[in-house]
């Protein structure tokens, strides 16, 4: 399997723990539910429970974006040899894209760079009318499609 279709495949495999943890996180809300106390026998307590299931979107948005950034570095240093460490904003925006990447691709990329980075700077924060908000799924695609046009 060549580099490019290793790094999809983590995308879409982040993508599925996320399903998975979906699942898990409505076990636990019923857990939580039927017994408040649940997670004192685990070292943690309801709040953190809560709070686990409240945040697993943005976890794993951040998540599936690490995948995507840690391939594009990779690719930038590996497959095009070079050196430097441009921001993520200029790998996705104008460092690695070629005639090949159709520029809604490119924007919708960087609109994603542009909320994950909201979410890990601005937490709790509603975010500004300029950023556009996503679901992991949407983040996935939009991620996949872009890392999909590398050579």
């Amino acid at each position: 399997m060549i580099k490019r279709q290793q790094r999809l495949a983590r995308i879409v495999a982040v993508e599925q723990e996320y399903q998975a943890a979906l699942t898990a996180a409505e076990w636990l809300k019923e857990q939580l539910s039927n017994n408040p106390s649940f997670g004192d026998k685990h070292g943690w307590n309801a709040k953190g429970g809560l709070d686990f299931c409240e945040n697993l979107e943005t976890t794993y948005i951040v998540r599936v974006f690490s995948e995507f950034e840690t391939g594009l570095r990779d690719y930038w240093e590996t497959y095009l040899g070079r050196a430097t460490e441009p921001t993520v904003y200029q790998l996705v925006c104008q460092a690695i894209p070629n005639q090949r990447f159709p520029q809604d691709t490119i924007d919708r990329a960087d609109e994603v760079r542009k909320y994950r980075n909201f979410l890990v700077h601005d937490p709790g924060a509603n975010p500004p009318a300029d950023v556009a908000v996503f679901t992991v799924k949407e983040v996935k695609r939009h991620l996949a499609a872009y890392f999909a046009l590398l050579d």
